[in-house]
């Protein structure tokens, strides 16, 4: 766990995120793990990456709650253009399908209004899910997110 004087430490939201991808699996019968993935000219990491015969199924997974600010969509916008990016240069060989998980409803909302973000995640075939997290963790990630928003104020 964090040190409390570290009021900045993300292994609540590292834990929540790996909640949510097992979760996420599990409604879709696959276990998800890490990877680097190599592309043409570079690599990229992902959070969740699963072969399913000719089938790839990649995740990346949102643990905030409540309503993104500014730079929490904007990691959602580097997220989606990632998966479009992977989905490019994988999709030549295999069917793969691309998704964002989020561990909150109001957090998933930058992919449902009309921003650019979540017309481009609608228009390349980026799916997106919400997990339902227990109470305990949802209000364990808001306290960090609160110590996190503390200790930028300082």
């Amino acid at each position: 766990m964090c040190s409390k004087r570290l009021a900045s430490c993300s292994n609540v939201q590292q834990g929540a995120e790996a909640v949510i991808l097992k979760a996420f699996g599990d409604s879709l019968g696959v276990n998800f793990q890490s990877k680097e993935i190599s592309l043409d000219r570079s690599s990229v990491k992902v959070d969740g990456y699963c072969s399913v015969g000719q089938s790839i199924i990649i995740a990346e997974v949102y643990a905030h709650q409540g309503k993104a600010k500014s730079a929490q969509r904007n990691k959602v916008y580097a997220d989606i253009l990632k998966l479009i990016l992977i989905k490019q240069e994988l999709g030549k060989k295999s069917n793969v399908d691309v998704y964002i998980i989020f561990g909150d409803e109001e957090a998933a909302s930058v992919l449902k209004g009309n921003s650019w973000g979540a017309e481009a995640a609608r228009l390349f075939g980026i799916k997106y899910r919400v997990m339902t997290l227990d109470a305990d963790l949802k209000d364990s990630i808001k306290r960090t997110q609160q110590n996190q928003n503390l200790y930028k104020a300082n």
